[in-house]
Parts: C-alpha cells; sequence; structure tokens
C-alpha cells in the first residue's frame, strides 16, 4: 500500500501544483489585462492630445496664413502710400519751383539794354527773356519814365528780340539785331 498512497499523495501534490500555478497565471494574466486597459486608455488619451494639438497647429497655421496675407495687402498699402508720397513731393517741388522767383536771365543781350535799364527792368520784376517777351511795350516806357531815362532807349523792339531769345533762336535774334541801332529799327 505504500505505493499506492505514494502515487496518490503524488497525484495530489501535482493537482495541488497545477491549481497553484494555475491560480498564479491566471492573477498574472488579470494583472496584465489591467495594466493592458490602463495602457490603451492611456494611449487614447495621448492620441486625444495629439488630435487636440494637432488641430491647435492647423488653427495657428491659419491664423499665420491669415496674418501673412495681411502683411502683404499692408505692405501694399505702404507701397501705394510712398509712390502717391513720391507723387506729392514732386507736385510740391514743381510748385515750390513755379513760385520761386525764375532765375535772371542776362537782359544786356537785347538790343537797347544796358546795366542800368537791364538792373531798371529787374527791380520792375521782369527777370527773364519770357517775361520781357510778354511786356507791354507801355510798361516798358513807363518804367523808363520813371526813372527819367525814356530819352536813352526805345523799347518798341525789346519784346520781339526777348521772344526770340526766350526760344534761344540766337541766329533769328543775330539777324534782327543786325537792322537795329540802340534798339530801333534802322
Amino acid at each position: 500500500m505504500s505505493t499506492f498512497w505514494a502515487i496518490i499523495l503524488f497525484t495530489v501534490g501535482l493537482l495541488l501544483g497545477l491549481l497553484i500555478a494555475w491560480l498564479w497565471l491566471r492573477k498574472r494574466i488579470t494583472r496584465c489585462e489591467q495594466e493592458s486597459r490602463e495602457l490603451r486608455a492611456s494611449l487614447e488619451a495621448a492620441e486625444a492630445k495629439a488630435a487636440g494639438l494637432e488641430a491647435r497647429v492647423h488653427g495657428k497655421e491659419e491664423a499665420i496664413r491669415g496674418l501673412t496675407a495681411q502683411l502683404e495687402e499692408r505692405d501694399e498699402a505702404i507701397g501705394q502710400f510712398e509712390e502717391a508720397i513720391g507723387t506729392r513731393n514732386l507736385q510740391i517741388a514743381d510748385l515750390q519751383a513755379q513760385l520761386a522767383p525764375p532765375e535772371p536771365q542776362d537782359l544786356t543781350r537785347i538790343e537797347g539794354i544796358g546795366l542800368r535799364i537791364s538792373g531798371l527792368l529787374q527791380e520792375a520784376g521782369i527777370l527773364t527773356y519770357a517775361q520781357l517777351a510778354a511786356a507791354e511795350v507801355s510798361k516798358l516806357e513807363q518804367i523808363l519814365a520813371d526813372a527819367h531815362l525814356a530819352h536813352l532807349a526805345n523799347p518798341g523792339t525789346w519784346p520781339e528780340q526777348a521772344s526770340l531769345a526766350a526760344a534761344e533762336d540766337w541766329e533769328a535774334l543775330e539777324s534782327l539785331q543786325d537792322r537795329l541801332r540802340g534798339g530801333r529799327e534802322a
């Protein structure tokens, strides 16, 4: 009987060992399943967070594109303003040039006008050939009369000579002056 009991004890020991091993494995499997569930939940939370971050990044990229478009529009507007300012500055310079007194020209090139009469004309505001060409002969005679020089010169041909000088037609002016003596037709 001793082998019988030995076999029974061996079998009972084997069954108890298998039962303990099964319980231990079952506990381990349960713990692994719990860890797996926790890891899945953690992964899902990370994926949700990543999706949220991706959505925020996409939103920021859209905002950047919008701001870039606004900057381009503002750069274009600034360019237009700078162009307008440049145009205005040119207009201002033109107006200043028009308002500034013209550079006096050498009126003594006109037959019959010497340094003294040239000075009188400049004092009267006639500084250029164009201004002299536009002057009325009666006004020129009055300037000479006011200076008591009416007997020295005859301004009758001065506007004609001045218009040739203003046009820089020096040959025609010389030809006319060849026919004059003291500013009068010879």
